[in-house]
């Protein structure tokens, strides 16, 4: 799968920062921001310490998935934020269990695109 800038940095000595961007087709693309803690170095082991994954057709978005911690009253961080046609963010995000895969990410906006594809 084409990406492109894809950045993996030590941020401190405990912890790394995945951020880049996954071309998908046409002008689909899901852009990544991942913080890792580093809980063992040899061999590696890292746990997640905030994750956005922003799913984009050109300039409009799409969906996110983020941990951001601003809705306290909720049994996890984990959510989903969705967009209309203009691009506007709809009022409440749909909470998640826990931290999807980049794949799972990748795999629903190419379920988006297919709903959308016309037939032909």
């Amino acid at each position: 799968m084409p990406y492109a800038g894809t950045i993996l940095r030590a941020a401190s000595k405990q912890s790394l920062a995945v951020e880049g961007r996954v071309i998908c087709y046409e002008d689909l693309y899901v852009d990544v921001d991942l913080k890792l803690l580093i809980v063992r170095s040899r061999p590696l082991l890292c746990a997640v310490d905030g994750y956005s994954f922003h799913a984009q057709r050109g300039k409009l978005p799409l969906f996110r998935y983020d941990d951001a911690k601003h809705y306290p009253d909720q049994p996890t961080p984990h959510h989903k934020h969705l967009f209309d046609a203009s691009g506007a963010k709809l009022e409440a995000p749909e909470h998640v269990g826990g931290i999807p895969t980049l794949a799972e990410v990748l795999d629903e906006l190419g379920a988006w695109a297919k709903r959308r594809k016309p037939e032909g």
